[in-house]
This record gives structure tokens, C-alpha cells and sequence, in this order.
């Protein structure tokens, strides 16, 4: 295994394991706050490095991220990018040039969900992110020759797509591919001015793999304090302290009707008028009080 494999399953393996401590983001808590890393890969007019595995540039960012329903999430991303070509350190590409670039970002996507339910673990979405970039590039003529440092404001964008992974109610961990654009025709990212002819190569781009973990702000809301949320309780007004099930309903563990904290007789299916007892010779009197309990009916 290379290098930057072997930096690659650490990573992995790294967010997998803070992902365990996180919080998941549902409809009960509906912003969250991530961190994740990034891998970047460049195509435009000094060569093609898309699909290149070796040496690829990593960087980071931050994002915050807020839950509008089944269907859609919005996203804000603060991102540091790292670009180069070639991918190898201090080395030239055919024609003797190469470039290396930094990059300030700013983004608020939309996440489109496919709509599941909130508790299945894996969710599938498409990304759309426009994107405001503060750009540092710095490329070489030739390996003997002078550099050429530009510094620029652009816009841009981010399509792709991604995959949150629910680890239970406690964690999401999620992976993320996408394409992204600066401002069309804006030959300033390598320091070469746009030479394609079709709309497809017309501009300098890269592709961004993103792994990351997500944690959740503020607590699911829960009126009657039996540890169900509102958003799951069919019993949302449950006296406090009342032992409920996984529905927020009181328990009934005779199944007779009457809640345990109700029932005199929880442990024998009975009569709701009787307080969830029973009455053996339907005389309208309730077995533990009733003295002749087998009294025939109608004596």
C-alpha cells in the first residue's frame, strides 16, 4: 500500500472512530456541526489528474448544517482547498510548468435527500453548492524560470453527491464526491488562459472527495419528560415519572386496557369500570373486594 493510501485509511479509520462519539442529526435536533477532510484532484489547461490516486493534496473545513424536512437539508461550508499539478511535489509536466494553489471558501449548499425515513441508517443525497472562493496560486513557467503569484475573488460552485451513514441515534458519519467550478472562462487558477474549444473543457476544475462526522446542537424536545420525544410520543401527556414503552405510552403488562399506574390488579387482565380487576361472577363487585366471589349471576 502507498503512502497516501496508507494516510487515507487512517483517515478513515480515524472518523469512523470519533463518528461513535458524535450526535446524529434528525427532525428532533435539527442543527448540526461538522468537521471533515477533504482530497482534491485537478483538470484543466496544464493536464488531467482526475481519477489519480497518488498524492493527492488534502485540506479540511468546517461545516453547519440544518435539517428542513425529509427531503432537504441546507448547508454551510467554510472549507481550506489545496490544489496542485502534478500531484507529485516539485515535479513538471510535460510542457515544464506547474502550479499549486490555496483556497478560502465559502458555500452554502442544498443537500436534496432521497426520503427515507429519519431513523434508517444510510441517506443518500444530492448536493448542489454555489461557492465563494479567496484564491492564492502560484505557478512555475519552467523549472529554472520565475514564479507567477496571483492572488483573486471568485464564484464557483460545487455539484456531486453523498452518503450519510446514521450510526444508531448518536453518530452520523458521511462521505461526499463532487465536481467543482470557479467562475467560467477564469483561466487565473493555473495562471494559463482558457484554450478549449468545447463548453466541457472550457474551464479549469477539480474534483473533491470529502469524509467527515457531524454532531448535533440542542436537545429533541420531550413535554412530558418520559424520555420519548414529542416527535415519536403517541402519549405526549404522560404524568410525570409513569414508566412508558418505546411509543412514550404508559405500560400495560396485563394488556387489559388500564395503565399500570391506574390498574389495581396489573398483573391480571380485568375490567376497566373495575380499575383493570377482575370480576369471576360478573356480580359488579371486583374479586379482591367481592367475600363470595363465585356467587352464581342473578343471585
Amino acid at each position: 500500500m502507498n503512502h497516501s493510501a496508507c494516510k487515507a485509511t487512517l483517515l478513515g479509520l480515524g472518523l469512523l472512530a470519533a463518528a461513535t462519539q458524535a450526535q446524529a442529526q434528525t427532525a428532533d435536533r435539527k442543527t448540526s456541526v461538522g468537521l471533515h477532510a477533504n482530497a482534491t484532484q485537478y483538470r484543466g489547461d496544464l493536464g488531467n489528474a482526475f481519477w489519480k490516486w497518488d498524492n493527492m493534496p488534502y485540506s479540511g473545513g468546517i461545516d453547519v448544517t440544518r435539517y428542513i424536512g425529509r427531503w432537504l437539508d441546507l448547508r454551510l461550508d467554510l472549507d481550506y482547498t489545496r490544489l496542485r499539478f502534478p500531484n507529485e511535489r516539485n515535479t513538471f509536466n510535460s510542457t515544464g510548468q506547474r502550479f499549486r494553489a490555496q483556497m478560502y471558501q465559502a458555500g452554502l449548499g442544498f443537500k436534496l435527500k432521497l426520503p427515507v425515513k429519519d431513523e434508517f441508517f444510510l441517506h443518500p443525497y444530492l448536493l448542489v453548492e454555489p461557492q465563494w472562493s479567496w484564491v492564492l496560486s502560484d505557478r512555475y513557467a519552467t523549472p529554472t524560470g520565475p514564479n507567477n503569484f496571483t492572488r483573486f475573488g471568485t464564484f464557483g460552485g460545487h455539484v456531486g453527491g453523498g452518503l450519510d451513514f446514521h450510526l444508531g441515534e448518536g453518530a452520523t458519519f458521511y462521505v461526499q464526491a463532487t465536481q467543482a467550478y470557479l467562475q467560467a472562462n477564469d483561466g487565473r487558477l493555473d495562471g494559463v488562459d482558457n484554450q478549449a474549444t468545447t463548453f466541457w473543457d472550457k474551464k479549469d476544475r477539480y474534483l473533491q472527495f470529502t469524509a467527515g462526522v457531524r454532531a448535533n446542537l440542542g436537545k429533541a424536545k420531550d413535554t412530558d419528560g418520559d424520555g420519548v420525544s414529542d416527535k415519536k410520543d403517541k402519549c405526549p401527556d404522560t404524568p410525570t415519572g409513569v414508566k412508558v414503552d418505546v411509543n412514550g405510552c404508559p405500560i400495560d403488562t396485563d394488556g387489559d386496557g388500564v395503565a399500570d399506574y391506574l390498574d389495581k390488579c396489573p398483573d391480571v387482565k380485568g375490567l376497566a369500570n373495575l380499575n383493570g380487576c377482575p370480576d369471576s361472577d360478573n356480580d359488579g363487585v371486583a374479586d379482591p373486594v367481592d367475600k363470595c366471589p363465585n356467587t352464581p349471576a342473578g343471585v
